[in-house]
């Protein structure tokens, strides 16, 4: 008994951590960047749950339900609300696993442009089991009238959407952290690349030197997208894509910047367009440049297949059938 006990608690402690961190995200989404006090334009918990059940295997849909219930509640949701929220970010990320088990030209370390693009596409499909769910969750409730129902249901989802494409090649690709970064030969170029790319985000998402400079436009930091792409790949590109949203994102919130500067609803709506395209440039670019592949093989390690339960295995990385 003990040691079937022993054997869970990694299990149990790393479904906690899930939650608590999926419950942390969703307060601080609708806390701070929800146009209408129910959803949120950017909704990283859905990127979160899809890596961790593509990482760990379905056993840890527990985690995705009991973060959602909570971060729901935090927010101010009653309990029966909370549920079918819960409920449907948990069949989200569920689907979302689904549709990228069963899709064999599907790779998990994402080294293929074309795995960015299949998973934007999962994506897409079951944001709207989130957005289905929970917007008619609201609706019978009575909170959500019936000529808001659409609108809110595509800002729903719309920030799952953008969670997914955002978070989901993050946490799977920095899980294994780059080689390289700071040797002697590297280090200047690796600060000076994201030190600079910081600083222009500041300036042009956060109003920096306004005063004395004239604002920037956005697309100065594809300066910066292509830059990290070429020279540090993946990992860079990402890096510089999630600088790219928190800046955005804070701007938004302090009403200054690129985002911030005007109405807020408009930019909102720029920011979620602006963050989909500079996604699918920097990681396009990280992937399809030659010395960008990962792994190595007569297959370069393609080819993610199916196991007996539904979860996924590849040549670089197994994942548990759960």
């Amino acid at each position: 008994m003990d040691h079937i006990t022993a054997s869970y608690k990694p299990y149990l402690l790393k479904l906690a951590l899930l939650a608590a961190v999926y419950a942390v995200f969703a307060k601080i989404s609708i806390s701070f960047f929800s146009v209408n006090g129910w959803v949120s334009i950017v909704w990283p918990c859905s990127g979160l749950a899809l890596a961790a059940l593509l990482i760990g295997g379905k056993k840890y849909w527990p985690g995705v339900f009991i973060g959602a219930l909570l971060g729901s509640f935090m927010t101010g949701n009653p309990l029966a609300i909370s549920t079918f929220i819960a409920l449907g970010n948990t069949l989200e990320a569920l689907a979302g696993f689904w549709l990228l088990a069963r899709n064999r030209h599907f790779d998990l370390v994402l080294k293929d442009p074309k795995n960015y693009f299949i998973v934007g596409a999962a994506g897409m499909v079951s944001s709207c089991v989130s957005a289905v769910i929970g917007t008619g969750a609201l609706r019978l409730s009575g909170p959500l009238t019936a000529q808001d129902y659409l609108s809110i249901g595509l800002n729903w989802w719309q920030g799952d959407f953008l969670g997914i494409v955002l978070m989901a090649p993050l946490i799977l690709v920095w899980r294994q952290p780059p080689i390289g970064w700071f040797k002697a030969d590297r280090v200047l170029e690796t600060i000076a690349c994201f030190g600079l790319s910081w600083l222009f985000g500041q300036i042009i998402f956060l109003g920096w030197f306004n005063d004395v400079l004239e604002p920037m436009l956005g697309f100065w930091m594809f300066v910066f997208l292509v830059w990290g792409a070429v020279r540090f790949e993946s990992h860079g590109a990402l890096l510089i894509l999630l600088v790219i949203a928190v800046q955005g994102l804070l701007g938004l919130i302090r009403h200054v910047g690129y985002f911030g500067a005007g109405d807020f609803h408009k930019g909102v709506a720029n920011f979620w367009f602006y963050t989909l395209v500079s996604s699918a440039i920097g990681s396009v670019l990280a992937s399809i440049l030659p010395h960008a592949s990962f792994g190595s093989g007569k297959n370069g390690g393609n080819g993610l297949h199916r196991c007996g339960r539904g979860a996924i295995f590849s040549r670089q990385i197994t994942l548990p059938c759960y």
